[in-house]
């Protein structure tokens, strides 16, 4: 008898919950069989919900397995097609014996692609405990991606920074990315130590990412049937510290929309690779702007009236403060050749006050 994926899905669920501390679960009777890319990726947050779809439409029979460590999240990408199998990865705490099984570290020698999204979990108390668990699993990866933030550059003034300046965050959570894309970057010497052939690590420092669902013109259209304050913000989804309206009114704020990360992502798969070449990207668009010039640009789409803003909590308010900056995103252009599909935020938020249903003004 043949079972639906859908069948599977729920035979899993149940079993995970019922055994809450197996660290592994794949799909039995996963239809991959491609013998195209097999790109794992861990994490299953927004920006994975749109990766899927770029990876197999740039990667010619791309097998996609997503490994995260939410099992109901797991559900809702089975069941929405975006993911060919998955693992079920488990941390233990600050010894992590956990991870996956024997089966699911087959599963990772076996991909051409890894790429991480998911953010580091402070309550692990270590930087990437997917790194830290499978380490010599991800020496046997032809190619290793992680999603990073802008938010290590730490506090510039307003200046432009590029890939080779110096990262200056004191903020904890940055510093945690720091720590974790330095795990990820010694990857290949500690492959070269055991006379392996070394991955290529590609650190994506993401600006604030934006996109359906998490743009300014969600925030604008929540803020509606009120006084036209702007109460609350997007979050970033899972992949950058910074929001992309983040910040206090007067100050410059890099953005990116999720389907050019995406397709960075993927332009960076697609490039030739050195063995043991390790390179940081800026993911960001051509054009820093405040946070209520992007309100603003939001409110006239949907046809209200100039918002105003009460601006953050304190804390959101002094990390602003604290970190200024405009990212560079030359290299992007020039090196990785990507042609951005929204360079600036206007474009972006034309690109997706279409695509959904917003209360209008009159």
């Amino acid at each position: 008898m043949v079972l639906s994926r859908s069948h599977w899905c729920w035979r899993l669920l149940f079993f995970l919950r019922v055994s809450p501390c197996l660290p592994l679960q794949v799909a039995p009777g996963s239809a991959a069989t491609s013998a195209g890319p097999h790109v794992v990726v861990f994490g299953a947050g927004y920006v994975a919900t749109y990766l899927t779809p770029c990876l197999r439409a740039e990667l010619p029979g791309c097998r996609v397995t997503i490994a995260s460590r939410n099992a109901s999240r797991l559900q809702e990408l089975c069941e929405a097609g975006a993911c060919d199998d998955w693992l079920h990865f488990v941390p233990r705490g600050p010894g992590l014996s956990g991870g996956l099984d024997e089966a699911g570290r087959q599963c990772l020698r076996s991909a051409s692609h890894v790429i991480c999204t998911a953010p580091p979990d402070p309550g692990v108390r270590v930087a990437d405990p997917f790194v830290r668990c499978h380490q010599g699993d991800l020496f046997q990866v032809p190619w290793l991606g992680y999603l990073s933030t802008t938010g290590v550059y730490g506090d510039w003034g307003g200046a432009w920074v590029g890939e080779d300046a110096e990262p200056r965050t004191t903020l904890p959570r940055g510093l945690l990315r720091l720590e974790a894309e330095r795990e990820w970057m010694a990857l290949p010497r500690k492959a070269r130590a055991q006379d392996l052939v070394p991955p290529t690590v590609d650190i994506f420092r993401c600006a604030g990412i934006y996109g359906p669902g998490r743009s300014a013109l969600d925030v604008v259209a929540r803020a509606a049937p009120h006084d036209r304050a702007v109460e609350s913000v997007e979050g970033s989804g899972d992949a950058t510290v910074n929001s992309a309206v983040d910040g206090t009114t007067n100050r410059f704020v890099s953005r990116i929309h999720v389907e050019d990360l995406c397709g960075a992502v993927t332009a960076a798969m697609k490039r030739p690779h050195e063995p043991g070449a390790t390179e940081i990207w800026n993911i960001a668009d051509d054009q820093p702007a405040p946070r209520q010039d992007v309100l603003d640009f939001a409110a006239d789409l949907l046809g209200f009236g100039p918002v105003s803003d009460p601006g953050r909590s304190s804390e959101r308010q002094r990390r602003a403060e604290a970190e200024h900056k405009r990212v560079s995103n030359t290299k992007l252009k020039t090196d990785l050749g990507y042609a951005l599909r929204y360079s600036s935020f206007q474009e972006g938020l034309r690109g997706i006050a279409p695509r959904a249903s917003f209360p209008k003004g009159e």
